[in-house]
């Protein structure tokens, strides 16, 4: 399907590899994903936009719910492993993280007694991209927040991207991963629309 598309995974591989400020930089945004998740939420509350926030929690638990059935009818190894591209061939990217859910890939579908363990849990969804998804759920998120509005995106955009160069993430894996974001988000928003009046004649009522 990248193919299809016209992208090369390899071209791009090389561009960002060639470029070490632009390596390390996606490097730090692939690693922001936990930081965001637990931090945005509550900054958003702090700052008085709790919906905001709760939309976001719940938008999160609907992407991964949604990503990891899907995942089930396509699972992969990824690229780096697909394509037999390893870390001593790079020189500045750090591939860590395309290969690190290897052994637990591999386990949970092989392995008669794995045994999952929260201390060694390894992200094994390839396609949709979860960390894509999480990238458009951030922006998303703080879109309405002017001060960091710019700088939150950006740093989401770079993430999306870090997934091909920094992951095991094919460009489809990333597209997808916008598309079930967007899809979530969206159905949230509608139940926190159809939810509110409800909570407000409830309020009123006791008020009265």
């Amino acid at each position: 399907m990248d193919s299809a598309l016209g992208f090369s995974w390899f071209g791009f591989i090389h561009f960002v590899d060639s470029v070490p400020w632009l390596a390390f930089t996606l490097g730090i945004a692939y690693q922001s994903f936990a930081f965001q998740l637990l931090g945005l939420p509550i900054l958003l509350a702090a700052i008085g936009r709790a919906e905001r926030a709760y939309a976001m929690v719940v938008s999160y638990a609907l992407i991964c719910f949604v990503s990891s059935i899907i995942s089930t009818w396509f699972p992969a190894l990824g690229t780096y492993v697909t394509y037999g591209v390893h870390q001593r061939d790079l020189h500045n990217i750090d591939a860590h993280f395309a290969f690190f859910f290897l052994d637990q890939f591999n386990a949970v579908r092989n392995a008669p007694r794995f045994l999952f363990t929260f201390s060694q849990a390894a992200g094994i969804v390839t396609f949709p991209s979860v960390h894509a998804g999480v990238a458009a759920l951030c922006g998303w998120a703080v879109w309405k927040v002017p001060v960091i509005r710019y700088p939150i995106v950006l740093l989401n955009v770079f993430m999306a991207a870090a997934a091909i160069s920094n992951a095991n993430h094919y460009l489809v894996d990333v597209i997808a991963g916008g598309l079930i974001a967007a899809l979530c988000i969206s159905s949230v928003k509608v139940l926190v629309r159809e939810a509110a009046p409800t909570v407000k004649g409830y309020e009123l009522s006791h008020a009265e």
